[in-house]
């Protein structure tokens, strides 16, 4: 009998079924083996091989196989600012969920005005959804300062494989710092 595995990433996939054997009109015996797969995300360009041994073959026959899943461009919410109503001098913390991408290769950047905030940036590793699509969750947290009031933070986000990049921005609008249109209007 023949002996079929199926490999993915160099690990034995056991969900896999066989059809056969039967003759075909030449009198050589036919088998179909199946791997039974739910693809998501995390699948995207994977290989996947199957082994098929025989007593009577000299050696194992190897079929590779690459899943055709058409890459996915994310999807971002609107910023979560954390207090609701921040304050100069008290931790703020900005979130975004990025989601629906396939695959996970994805850059989050943060800026308060034009400029780049490195260490306060976090991203979560990336996890597949109920939809088998990837998500994951970015944060900046910082300390604005009175003058950061009317600041704009934008969050922009690259997906290198579809090479789409988009941007989500929020005003941060600081509690009891008055705007720099309502300063020129008292004077």
């Amino acid at each position: 009998d023949a002996l079929p595995i199926w490999y993915q990433k160099n690990e034995n996939v056991l969900k896999h079924s066989m059809k056969g054997p039967t003759v075909d009109g030449t009198g050589c015996l036919i088998t179909n083996y199946f791997l039974q797969l739910t693809p998501t995300a995390f699948h995207f360009n994977m290989e996947f091989v199957c082994m098929v041994t025989h007593k009577n073959l000299p050696r194992s026959i190897k079929k590779n196989i690459y899943l055709p899943l058409e890459a996915q461009p994310p999807v971002a919410s609107e910023m979560k600012v954390t207090p609701a109503e921040p304050k100069s001098d008290t931790k703020v913390c900005m979130e975004i969920q990025v989601s629906d991408f396939a695959p996970k290769d994805i850059e989050v950047k943060w800026f308060k005005a034009w400029r780049e905030f490195h260490k306060e940036v976090s991203l979560s590793e990336p996890k597949i959804g109920g939809n088998g699509l990837y998500f994951a969750t970015s944060k900046v947290e910082f300390i604005p300062r009175q003058c950061d009031n009317d600041v704009y933070i934008r969050c922009e986000v690259t997906h290198r494989t579809t090479k789409k990049v988009f941007e989500k921005t929020c005003q941060l609008k600081l509690t009891g710092c008055t705007t720099k249109d309502e300063e020129r209007s008292e004077e």
